[in-house]
């Protein structure tokens, strides 16, 4: 099961948040929905998550919180985008109006398999994909983990272009650079049930 890796994913985005808020000037509204589970156990025992600050737990899943009635006048009627490898348009922009929804996988088996693409449209969302084969062709993989793909989102929206946003969030290894050992001369002697992220900026 990849439930820690996800806990510690979403204890990775309360990193991204600060970061952006204080360099960036930018605020990042954060939701974690599906939370009452396994993820969020494993988060308040393991990440203190009862202590985090800067984001919102909520054990109803996401097209509940920003589609019910309930939800807040700062969350209702705004553009909803859940963000999918496997989704046909590609992600243009990034702009406050939005929020954006990132789903991470929480069971091993379904690695490899369209999971997000089809519960979203179930429930009736938008999908977009990043435009990382556009703007980063060696990349070795569309898939994201949730902290970042926030993080890229957050890039993007403080003004950067897609290639310099992509670059500054994905790990050198995953842009499809050789690791510095393969770089020496010749001669030397990493959806089933999913837990949300949810985020807007402004």
């Amino acid at each position: 099961m990849e439930w820690p890796s996800v806990a510690k994913q979403l204890s990775e985005c309360l990193g991204v948040t600060r970061k952006t808020n204080k360099a960036m000037d930018v605020t990042v509204d954060l939701t974690f929905a599906s939370w009452d589970g396994t993820v969020g156990a494993h988060a308040v025992e393991h990440f203190n998550a009862e202590r985090w600050v800067g984001v919102r737990r909520d054990a109803r899943k996401v097209e509940d919180i920003f589609s019910s009635a309930s939800a807040s006048s700062a969350s209702a009627g705004t553009d909803l985008v859940y963000l999918s490898p496997d989704a046909e348009d590609v992600l243009e922009d990034v702009d406050a109006d939005t929020v954006y929804v990132i789903g991470g996988i929480v069971d091993l088996a379904a690695r490899g398999t369209a999971t997000s693409l089809p519960r979203a449209r179930v429930a009736g969302m938008r999908t977009a994909r990043l435009p990382i084969r556009e703007h980063l062709p060696r990349c070795t993989s569309q898939i994201l983990n949730i902290d970042t793909a926030l993080k890229v989102l957050c890039e993007k929206y403080a003004g950067k272009e897609w290639t310099d946003a992509l670059e500054a969030a994905l790990p050198a290894r995953q842009q499809g650079e050789r690791p510095a050992r393969f770089n020496r001369p010749l001669n030397a002697n990493k959806e089933g049930e999913e837990a949300i992220a949810s985020a807007s900026l402004e």
